[in-house]
Order: C-alpha cells, then structure tokens, then sequence
C-alpha cells in the first residue's frame, strides 16, 4: 500500500470515529461537520479516471488546475498551475524520462496562488526527456504542507505515470527548454490531467 492511500485510509477512519462519538453524544452539529468533512475527503482524495492520450511530440499537463502564470527566466519557459481543494491532487509525468534528481526545498507557507507562493516549501522533479531537463514542482500552499513523491532518481518513467501528490491547496510548476517548446495554453485556462500544454518543435539544420 502506498503512502496516498495510508494517509487516506488514516483519515477516513479519524473522521468516521468523530461521526460516530456525533451520533453517542447527540451533538448535531458536530456530526454535519463531520459529514461535510468526509465528503470533502472522498472529494479531495478520488483518483483519476481518465485516458490519457497524446503524441510524441505533445507536452501533457502534470496535473488538474488553473494556470495562473506563465513565465519565462534564462533557457527556460514555466507554467504556473494552482489547484483549489476540489481539484485532483496527483501529479502525473508530463514527458517520458529519467529522473535525475530530486530535492526538497524549506520555504514559507503562503497561499498557493499569490505570486510568491513560488518560495513555499517544495519537491523539485529533474527529468531527463528528450528535449532535455525538465523540471516538475510540487509546491506545498498554507495549508498543503504534505507532498508526496512515487518516483525515484535513476529510474525511466512514461509519460502519464504518477508522480506524488499534494494535500490541499496547492501549486505545481513545469518547466521547459524555451527553444524546444511551443505552448499552447494561456493564463487562465483550466487545464485537466493529460491535457496538451506545449508541443516539441522541429529541429532546423538550416
């Protein structure tokens, strides 16, 4: 069992314990509580069903949000995802490759999607693909504060394979070789696991 679904099952079972000392001690408002809070649970906790499906040279989203920034800095292009509470907080990989490394980096705990939420605690992905090295982050938020990762340096990965996730409100970045990529999303688009978000472009010999 992997350590989403220990957290889930642990939490499940706090909750259905609160519901059921509700329901011993006649208290109505703690037992709405409790049901509004393991709905939110099940919510927040379901997995992706979907199929994902896209060519070689297409880019997929790592993960379901809104872009909220797109910026560029030296050789490479990052999209800004932020993911509210009712989004699915697996990451999945965006491109086939290598990891090269991987690195947590202490931070703050501000609100995933003000700007200098970019400083927050976060797990930083290298990948080597075949544009290069990639860079995913799983960024944690104020109160996002357990990150998750499935992967392993040195291990080859698909593109689609899940990665780690993230609880609650949250932010992932995707970095990409700016000569290497076209995007194709724009801030303030919704974006769904395994939505197309940049495509590779043709190498020019001449």
């Amino acid at each position: 069992m992997n350590k989403f679904l220990r957290l889930f099952y642990l939490e499940i079972a706090i909750v259905t314990v609160i519901i059921i000392t509700s329901l011993v001690i006649k208290n109505t408002k703690l037992y709405l509580a409790s049901i509004v809070a393991l709905i939110i649970l099940i919510n927040f906790y379901r997995p992706y069903n979907g199929t994902i499906r896209s060519t070689d040279d297409e880019i997929i989203s790592p993960c379901q949000g809104r872009i909220i920034d797109i910026t560029k800095s030296g050789k490479y292009i990052t999209i800004h995802f932020y993911l509210n509470i009712f989004d699915i907080h697996e990451q999945y990989m965006p491109m086939s490759g290598q990891i090269v490394s991987q690195k947590a980096q202490m931070g703050h705990f501000k609100e995933a999607y003000l700007p200098n939420a970019i400083d927050n605690k976060k797990l930083v992905t290298v990948v080597n693909t075949k544009i290069g090295i990639i860079k995913v982050e799983q960024i944690s938020g104020k109160l996002a504060r357990t990150i998750l990762s499935y992967v392993a340096p040195q291990r080859y990965y698909k593109k689609g394979d899940a990665m780690g996730y993230i609880k609650l409100g949250s932010r992932v970045t995707l970095s990409l070789p700016l000569s290497r990529v076209n995007i194709c999303k724009k801030i303030g688009e919704k974006v769904d696991i395994g939505d197309i978000v940049a495509k590779i472009k043709l190498k020019q010999f001449f």
